[in-house]
């Protein structure tokens, strides 16, 4: 039904100051005469590292809504999945903070029925229409399969 990812403000968010770092950094090595060409390439190339360290996290992490199921997969190298069919969902709450609400972006939390399991979308765009939609199908899934 749906396969997105973490909102693209957070990833500005968490590459701002890593940028903000590093040319702190340069300015800080220019302005005390310490001109050594070999520490201004290697912060670039370590801040460059870190970035795409950054980036690689929020590329690799995708959350999808199907027909049966809600799931998340993360990971760069290895990658994890975490899923919960429909019928047994229990809740699914939204946490929005100031900044996402403000920026429109939050966490939605599902909860599985009579388990310590839940999958978690974070840092999402519209995540109270995406709780509202999971909600909507997992009620849905036990209106046509109650016996399940």
């Amino acid at each position: 039904i749906f396969d997105i990812r973490p909102s693209f403000i957070i990833l500005v968010v968490q590459l701002l100051p890593l940028i903000i770092v590093v040319g702190g950094i340069i300015f800080l090595f220019n302005y005390s005469g310490f001109n050594n060409v070999w520490l201004v390439i290697g912060t670039v190339v370590a801040g460059a590292i870190a970035a795409l360290g950054i980036f690689l996290s929020f590329w690799f992490t995708s959350y999808r809504l199907t027909t049966k199921r809600v799931e998340n997969r993360y990971g760069i190298i290895g990658s994890r999945e975490e899923e919960i069919c429909l019928n047994v969902i229990e809740a699914v709450d939204v946490d929005i903070t100031l900044v996402g609400a403000v920026l429109n972006f939050g966490t939605v939390v599902i909860k599985a029925a009579g388990e310590k399991r839940e999958v978690d979308f974070v840092n999402i765009t519209n995540a109270k229409r995406v709780a509202n939609k999971i909600e909507d199908m997992s009620i849905d899934e036990e209106v046509a399969h109650p016996d399940e």
